[in-house]
């Protein structure tokens, strides 16, 4: 009994520190900036789309339209830009930073001077509801994890309904829609008759998307419109999801307009120059995944890749992590470095992706969607995961490595010619891309806009 006193007890200061920061930044900003965010306000401004935004899906990304650099949404950039020029006069912004809370701030200081109002949910909480929820809640749970993920679905579900009585939005943007408050934003904007459109977020093969779309009762959560990369992600959801026809438009993603454009953005020789590479070198590019890896996998991965790599001459070894990787991962692969004598660079974690695929000479991936990416930049691909989940081998774009051996004849052999794959790689590129045509956004905007006109109908 003790125990679980002592443990609640820990529970209850561990939310009270972490929310009290909250509660005094809360007040602050709506005395400061909330109190002019009203619906008439609001309405005055013209139609209102309201979109989620993390801090892990902001990086450093080319903008077209500026033709420069900055720190945007990955996912939402070109979009929010197009549809600024359409005459859509405020963007609005939930930005979670519940698990990111410096990020947060990091990003509102450096935007851009982006067309776009930041609105944090949890600046939408109700403070009285938070007290009780530590007095009537915490104290029957066991475990600092589980009061979190109660907290979370108890207090998002609630800032999600007051944010939406204030905004109206004429549209809800989302992507990553099986997200933590992304579901509650369209359940409630269900409610209340906003129309929902949701942009692919990534690899339909994930167990996020299985579980998401195959259980019947996540119907409440599907967005009235999901716009998907191609015919490929489309019929994977209609034949083992719970999508209808209606809720799936093919356009592409517009956050891969830019590869149409990469001969005129990138440069192979700046690349090398920015990270020290002998531009004679051959690039090979490893964008780590290691989130839903044991710390078995991720030693056989390093293992295979830096074995082979050791073994092959004239290459050098580009690593990218994932955003969401942490410290520990970042340890485990730099004492790689120092054990093996292949030339190995880490480059940053928010730095250009695409501008890393356009310098390489071959991608190496696990199932992440950047071996998509690669293919579309042309370039040889090799797949760690053995039963090849995205279906890269499977569709002759990919050879899979799975020992040392068979990744330095892999490797060796695509550095050499790469004719076998690139066979694939235009009806690979249809069935999953739409097109590489630089248009995608332009298509989605379509979606939205329709979607728009036709507010008030039935989606």
């Amino acid at each position: 009994m003790n125990f679980y006193r002592k443990n609640n007890l820990k529970i209850v200061i561990f939310l009270l520190v972490k929310f009290g920061v909250l509660i005094i930044l809360f007040s602050l900003f709506k005395w400061v900036y909330l109190r002019k965010i009203t619906p008439d306000y609001v309405h005055k401004r013209g139609k209102t789309i309201l979109f989620t935004s993390e801090t892990i899906e902001w990086r450093r990304i080319f903008d077209l339209d500026r033709n420069e650099y900055i720190l945007g949404d990955q996912f939402f950039n070109t979009t929010l830009n197009s549809l600024s020029k359409r005459k859509i006069y405020s963007i609005f912004g939930t930005y979670r930073f519940s698990y990111h809370l410096k990020d947060f701030f990091v990003f509102y200081a450096k935007r851009n001077a982006q067309k776009f109002t930041f609105l944090p949910l949890e600046f939408f909480m109700d403070f009285a509801s938070f007290f009780t929820f530590l007095q009537e809640e915490s104290l029957k749970i066991e475990t600092q994890q589980s009061v979190r993920l109660k907290f979370y679905s108890y207090i998002f579900a609630e800032s999600c309904e007051n944010l939406l009585k204030i905004i109206d939005p004429d549209i809800i943007l989302v992507e990553e829609e099986y997200g933590f408050f992304e579901k509650p934003l369209i359940v409630t904007g269900k409610n209340m008759n906003i129309p929902t459109v949701a942009l692919q977020h990534g690899h339909t093969v994930s167990s996020l998307w299985r579980d998401f779309c195959s259980n019947p009762k996540n119907h409440y959560y599907i967005p009235d419109i999901t716009c998907v990369y191609g015919d490929a992600d489309k019929e994977f959801l209609l034949t083992n999801g719970i999508y209808t026809p209606d809720q799936l438009v093919v356009t592409g993603s517009p956050r891969y307009d830019i590869i149409y454009h990469a001969a005129n953005i990138y440069s192979r020789d700046k690349f090398c120059k920015k990270y020290g590479v002998s531009v004679k070198s051959r690039i090979i590019l490893w964008p780590t995944q290691t989130h839903g890896r044991t710390e078995e996998e991720k030693k056989t991965h390093l293992d295979i890749v830096f074995g082979a790599c050791d073994l092959i001459p004239d290459i050098t070894l580009i690593i990218k992590q994932h955003p969401g990787e942490r410290k520990k991962d970042y340890q485990l692969i730099t004492s790689y470095q120092k054990k093996h004598q292949c030339r190995s660079i880490i480059i940053p974690k928010d730095s250009d992706t695409f501008e890393a695929i356009f310098a390489s000479d071959l991608v190496i991936t696990f199932h992440s969607t950047t071996g998509r990416e690669a293919v579309a930049f042309q370039k040889p691909l090799v797949v760690l995961d053995p039963d090849d989940q995205a279906g890269y081998i499977r569709d002759g774009v990919g050879f899979g490595i799975f020992s040392i051996p068979q990744a330095v004849d892999s490797i060796s052999s695509l550095l050499e010619d790469d004719s076998i794959l690139a066979a694939n790689r235009d009806k690979y590129i249809q069935r999953n891309f739409y097109a590489i045509d630089g248009r995608s956004t332009e298509r989605v905007v379509k979606v939205i806009e329709k979607v728009l006109s036709e507010k008030g109908k039935t989606i």
